[in-house]
């Protein structure tokens, strides 16, 4: 009784004294905006300096609560959420190759080495880190075409490396792999609100509510509709295309949790509220190759859920296309495909695909143009490669890079669907089955593409390794 009469007053105490602290930095904060630099020459507007405040006071409770965890070996679960969240917050420094991410993963990476070293941890080195060493072997050659502004692109290799190695060292058990599909889905679904949030401004307001974004994609930010311009909503990352990519793989995983989980009905309504957020902020994105992915995989992902039923859905989608037929709408959809491919965007990325490989095959087959050259094949006007990732890969990196590349999706996706056969569990089914799909909606993204190089997508494989790790119980220091 006494210990909880303590606890209650703490609390309390604690609570006045936020509200105490609060009060004073408003109410001196006028005070504060003039008197602080002003007196070597540098002018302070009104606001700035509470704001300043504030997020000092943030971030101290940040770093104490950072440094509580990794005191009580909380590392790892610390790691997952602190980088996840950051993974979307790309938006907001105007550097667009240093934000929170890079910052987040090389404070880990540090206090992983050391950790290990004191504890004397075993450390993984699976076949998948040898192949991202392959890999980036055939980066660092290319440079000897591209030259020294591919060095950037080996850079953010390395970063998408440490990713991948540090989230298969992180996920040890099946609780932490678990944390990370539910901050995954936490976070992804925010971000989602954040983006809905920003098209109602941009309507009812015309401003676009958006961070940093660099001039030559603020132009395509904008999306002309039969009700007129509508914002192709970022959240807090640095492009439509990005939230877009997070959106549809996240999705895949939260219906997948959402169909195998024995849920109650509390948790299967919030996990359906935010599908249905998710899907209201992916459509708008506009992102038409994100929304062909979800379209896709849909039916495929119900089908193996209940495949006694697939002959019953098969069915219905026959049925679907006769109706289409017979009420004539499919002259509608012929001729919008082939004003598409003969006269919209779409003939511009064939072209550009054309071009690409025509560059590979012809003028750098072995060790390609270089990284981040690949714009040399296509001469485009907007300096736009090939919009292929396979095709970009192998302009720029040549038939080396392109193997080691394609080893690694391989090598990803046959773990994933491995898994997959394997596990029996629902619980354990809804995450594999998430897994995959999410990794294959990806896939069908980079088809049409133009970032090889993508952090997100070695995080994915990260998460897949680790699982594959953990459902085969196979803890050695190097593990293949």
């Amino acid at each position: 009784m006494t210990n909880a009469a303590n606890s209650y007053f703490s609390r309390n105490l604690l609570i006045l004294f936020i509200g105490c602290l609060t009060g004073l930095i408003i109410t001196v904060d006028p005070y504060l905006s003039t008197l602080s630099l002003n007196m070597i020459g540098v002018y302070i507007p009104y606001g700035f300096s509470l704001l300043i405040i504030i997020v000092s006071v943030a971030a101290f409770v940040l770093i104490v609560l950072l440094i509580k965890m990794i005191k009580s070996h909380k590392e790892a679960i610390t790691f997952i959420i602190l980088y996840t969240i950051s993974l979307q917050v790309v938006g907001l420094s105007p550097l667009s190759k240093i934000d929170a991410k890079e910052v987040i993963l090389l404070t880990f990476i540090i206090i992983f080495f050391i950790s290990s070293m004191v504890e004397q941890k075993n450390i993984k080195i699976t076949l998948l880190d040898i192949l991202n060493l392959c890999f980036l072997s055939a980066l660092i050659l290319s440079v000897i075409n591209g030259g020294i502004s591919s060095f950037i692109q080996i850079i953010t290799f390395v970063m998408a490396m440490a990713v991948c190695f540090l989230i298969i060292n992180s996920c040890t058990d099946s609780n932490l792999l678990r944390q990370q599909v539910k901050w995954l889905i936490i976070v992804t679904s925010i971000s989602a609100i954040i983006g809905v949030l920003q098209e109602v401004v941009y309507l009812s307001s015309g401003i676009p509510l958006i961070g940093n974004i660099a001039d030559e994609q603020r132009r395509f930010m904008f999306q002309d509709i039969s009700l007129g311009r509508v914002l192709r909503v970022p959240a807090l990352t640095d492009t439509y295309m990005l939230f877009a990519y997070f959106l549809t793989s996240v999705i895949m995983i939260n219906l997948n949790i959402l169909l195998y989980w024995p849920l109650n009905r509390r948790r299967k309504t919030l996990l359906s509220i935010t599908f249905g957020l998710m899907f209201i902020a992916l459509i708008l994105t506009f992102s038409r190759m994100s929304l062909l992915a979800f379209f896709i995989l849909i039916p495929i992902v119900f089908i193996v859920r209940w495949p006694k039923y697939a002959l019953h859905m098969t069915a219905g989608f026959i049925l679907l296309v006769i109706g289409i037929y017979l009420a004539g709408y499919y002259k509608d959809i012929y001729d919008t495909v082939l004003h598409e491919v003969s006269f919209g965007e779409s003939r511009v990325r064939i072209a550009l695909d054309r071009k690409g490989l025509y560059g590979f095959i012809y003028q750098h087959p072995w060790i390609g143009i270089g990284a981040a050259k690949g714009a040399k094949y296509t001469a485009h006007i907007y300096n736009w490669p090939a919009h292929n990732v396979f095709i970009l890969v192998a302009g720029e990196t040549g038939l080396l890079g392109l193997i080691f590349y394609c080893l690694i999706i391989f090598y990803s996706l046959i773990k994933t669907i491995s898994i997959n056969i394997r596990i029996r569990n629902p619980i354990d089914k809804g995450i594999t089955r998430g897994l995959l799909f999410s990794f294959l909606a990806v896939l069908i993204i980079m088809q049409f593409d133009v970032t090889y190089v993508n952090t997100y997508l070695w995080f994915l494989m990260g998460i897949i390794k680790a699982a594959d790790l953990i459902y085969t119980n196979r803890e050695r220091d190097i593990v293949f």
